[in-house]
């Protein structure tokens, strides 16, 4: 039993070419890469040498880089590999005690504009870019992220985008405002077949280096914490202050079902206020 990492990292990236999503595989290689990396550093030369205190090694090696979030990712897309691994009888599988590191509750606080200006105001041109897009438009930053330069419509004003949910993938035809547009067309002139493309790398943006840039400007600035998701939230919400109806914003927003966007929509006491002196008069 065993082989060597080349050859067992090589059988399984043959194994999700054949089986998987271009743009999944995009993202996978980047945490594949960063295991593999660990591998060598560590002197591991087989399969066979891979235990589950190297995979405890390699979790801590890496919450001194990312989040605990993007380590789960990690260890999600290792956990696969060493089970497929079993699967060609190339290691003994552990890959059920691998367990996730405890993550904080995802933060869902609306940005207001003025913190957006700040952020931006401090960030590199194409992350400033990125943050813009999601608040105008309210697309999930993973999807973002994956934009690729075909992906956008100039004459439809219009954008194509993908997300897999339930094991089924779904397709999105985005119609877009003249800013947004505006956005992906300043990015047009990037080599990369990216709209917005990893600073480390040929592949696309993730979610671990636009997290991080964000985590540091909000200590440096003593912000409440905010997140990329946030802006999801804060464009349903501005679209419902405007009295756009929920069918819309839910169409907007990728939403199946309207129950879906309710959650996306928050309501300040001002608003609640306003709507009560509306009942008096």
């Amino acid at each position: 039993m065993g082989a060597t990492i080349a050859q067992a990292f090589g059988a399984y990236e043959e194994h999700c070419i054949a089986r998987k999503q271009p743009r999944t595989r995009q993202t996978e290689r980047f945490y594949l890469e960063s295991f593999r990396v660990f591998l060598i550093q560590e002197g591991v030369i087989r399969t066979s040498d891979i235990s589950l205190f190297l995979i405890e090694k390699y979790k801590s090696s890496m919450l001194e880089k990312w989040s605990a979030s993007s380590l789960n990712r990690s260890l999600n897309v290792i956990k696969h590999m060493i089970g497929k691994w079993a699967e060609w009888n190339l290691i003994s599988d552990f890959s059920h005690k691998i367990k996730k590191e405890p993550e904080e509750p995802t933060l869902r606080l609306v940005w207001t504009k003025e913190e957006l200006n700040l952020v931006r105001s401090k960030l590199s041109p194409m992350l400033s870019a990125f943050l813009l897009f999601i608040w105008l438009t309210g697309i999930r930053p993973g999807q973002v992220c994956e934009i690729r330069k075909g992906d956008v419509d100039i004459s439809a004003r219009s954008l194509r985008t993908q997300s897999k949910k339930g094991g089924k993938l779904r397709r999105q035809q985005i119609p877009l405002s003249d800013d947004a547009l505006n956005v992906l067309l300043g990015r047009m002139c990037e080599p990369s077949p990216w709209i917005f493309p990893s600073p480390r790398g040929a592949g696309p943006l993730t979610v671990n280096v636009y997290a991080k840039a964000i985590r540091r400007i909000v200590n440096e600035n003593q912000m409440r914490p905010l997140s990329a998701y946030g802006l999801r939230h804060a464009f349903g919400t501005r679209l419902a202050s405007k009295d756009v109806a929920l069918t819309k914003i839910a169409k907007l927003m990728g939403h199946s079902r309207t129950t879906t966007t309710e959650r996306y929509i928050h309501t300040s006491e001002d608003e609640l206020r306003e709507a009560l002196r509306k009942i008096k008069d």
